[in-house]
This record gives structure tokens, sequence and C-alpha cells, in this order.
């Protein structure tokens, strides 16, 4: 899928650095504040969680709330580079679920890039195997 990473970057620059509406301040807040809460609490599951599974899960939980904030509070500033159908065709697959526990955009989002966390190394294969099936190229 196509995205145009400096349009996108243009539109989310607009909001900086003062914020001109409410839009603007749920982006300053998302890109600042909830962000440091997510990665601090991300870096609590990786250094506190001692069990595989559940660190998964949380994670993945954490990254699954991460891009629906994302859809509500950036996506509306660029709308036309950011609604990224593809990544969502991804993160909503049925089939796939069972094998993540969550994911979502990276990068500058758009549809560029996307990050799953996988439950187990057989679901990592399985997870592949969907994410070709669905058109797209997996990476390790």
């Amino acid at each position: 899928a196509a995205k145009d990473t400096k349009e996108i970057l243009k539109c989310l620059n607009a909001a900086y650095p003062f914020p001109r509406d409410d839009k603007d301040r749920a982006l300053h807040a998302l890109l600042g504040e909830i962000n440091l809460e997510v990665c601090s609490e991300a870096v609590k599951v990786l250094s506190q969680e001692r069990d595989p599974k559940k660190a998964a899960e949380r994670l993945g939980t954490l990254m699954t709330a991460a891009q629906k904030r994302w859809d509500t509070h950036a996506v509306p500033l660029c709308p036309h580079e950011l609604k990224a159908p593809a990544l969502h065709r991804l993160l909503e697959c049925e089939e796939l679920q069972k094998h993540i526990a969550g994911g979502k955009g990276v990068g500058s989002q758009g549809d560029g890039s996307a990050q799953l966390v996988c439950l187990s190394e057989e679901d990592q294969a399985a997870a592949m195997e969907i994410v070709r099936g669905l058109g797209m190229d997996p990476l390790l």
C-alpha cells in the first residue's frame, strides 16, 4: 500500500509547536505523555514479566490500545494518508487473531509497516503464512 511520509509529517507538524485546537492538543498528549506512559509500561513488562506468554499478551494489549488511540487522535489530522485500510485489514483479520496478542502500525503509520506480537513461535509461523495470504510481506 502506498503512503506519503512527507505529507503525513506535514499534516502532523501543523499541530506544532503550538496547538491550534482540541485535535492538536490531543495529538500533543498522544505523542507526549500518553506515549511515555505506554513506553514505560512496555519497559516494565519486558523487564519484570518472566512468563513469555503473559508478557506477549500484555505487550499486545498495549500495542492494540496505542493503535486505537492513534486512530482516534492522529488519523483525523491527515485522513487521506493515515486511514490505512491495508493496516486495518491486517490487524482485524479474523484468522490472525488466535495467533497474536495484538499489534499496531509503526513508522509514520499510513499503510507502510505493522508490528504484531505473536503468542509463540508456532503462532509466529502461522501468522507469517496468514500475512503472506493477505498479499503482504512479513519480516522476522
